[in-house]
């Protein structure tokens, strides 16, 4: 059993060193999150100047503030500012790899306002997708009765496997996933004695 742990051990120390040869951004280019789309919900709209717009920008001040704080989920924060008839809800998520909040707030969640009074300017209900992170606010609560409206369909990341590189990604991938699942099975030194690992890989 011992031996089996270290070959798995050592599967998946090999497999990430692998995955670490892929062509990786700039280092100034991780400086600053990707914008990747954005949604603005036409059909309700502030004024300039107004009191909504106040709000949108005390709110998504006030994400960025409390999502870099947030320690479980790491880089997530909902708030509501404002009332009636101005109060805006929002909320705001880190991606799931996050380990840095404050990282993830000042180079991802910062730059909301640029889309919030550029590209959504005036509009009240907008969702913004980064690479590492999604702002969303809205004059609905949007927060006690959740919608799919507002969901990413299109848009793809510049940080993406290239072409000549997807074989190898996927072999790469199928590989780091039987490692785990046997770590996964077969490691004894987790506090339950109940594991279970479920996954699936498109092959086609």
């Amino acid at each position: 059993m011992d031996i089996h742990r270290s070959v798995c051990t050592a599967a998946v120390v090999l497999l990430l060193l692998s995955f670490s040869s892929f062509p990786k951004p700039s280092a100034g280019s991780a400086a600053r999150a990707e914008l990747v789309t954005w949604k603005c919900d036409n059909g309700t709209y502030y004024g300039e100047n107004s009191t909504y717009q106040s709000n949108v920008r005390s709110l998504l001040a006030s994400l960025a503030a409390n999502a870099s704080r947030s320690l479980f989920p790491v880089g997530f924060a909902t708030a509501v500012v404002g009332a009636s008839p101005d109060m805006v809800w929002g909320l705001g998520l880190c991606r799931g790899d996050t380990t840095n909040g404050t990282e993830c707030a000042s180079s991802c969640l910062d730059l909301a306002p640029e889309v919030a009074f550029g590209r959504c300017m005036g509009v009240k209900d907008v969702s913004i997708f980064y690479d590492r992170c999604t702002v969303r606010y809205s004059f609905r609560d949007f927060l006690t009765s959740p919608d799919n409206r507002q969901v990413q369909v299109w848009g793809a990341s510049d940080d993406s496997v290239a072409p000549r590189d997807t074989g190898r990604f996927d072999a790469l991938v199928a590989s780091l996933v039987g490692a785990l699942s046997d770590w996964a099975a077969f490691n004894t030194t987790t506090s339950s004695a109940n594991r279970y690992v479920g996954s699936r890989t498109r092959t086609n």
